[in-house]
């Protein structure tokens, strides 16, 4: 079960993908400021490869220093810092790639 944002904190998330030798994992979900964001460079960390489905994931507004940031303002910033760690496309393009190696 997964109590914390990094998908692969207390979990055996780990050891199923090496035990399946996943070469390439997609990330989606919400939220992008948090959950994606730690599992991305989680999974960076551990040496796997990643794709993030940028449109298939989601930030809500934050507030800082009395503003409030939009929540897509937030998601675009994350998917721009992640592009550093994974590669950051859409859905569709994913899917596309999936049922060309089948």
């Amino acid at each position: 079960m997964k109590t914390h944002p990094n998908a692969f904190l207390g979990t055996g998330l780990e050891s199923l993908l090496s035990a399946a030798d996943a070469d390439e994992i997609v990330v989606a979900g919400m939220m992008s400021s948090m959950c994606v964001d730690a599992t991305v460079r989680a999974a960076s960390d551990l040496g796997f490869s990643i794709a993030v489905a940028h449109d298939a994931c989601a930030a809500p507004d934050l507030a800082f220093a009395g503003m409030t940031v939009p929540g897509a303002q937030v998601h675009a910033a994350f998917m721009a810092a992640l592009g550093s760690y994974a590669r950051v496309t859409d859905a569709a393009t994913l899917v596309d790639e999936l049922s060309l190696r089948r």
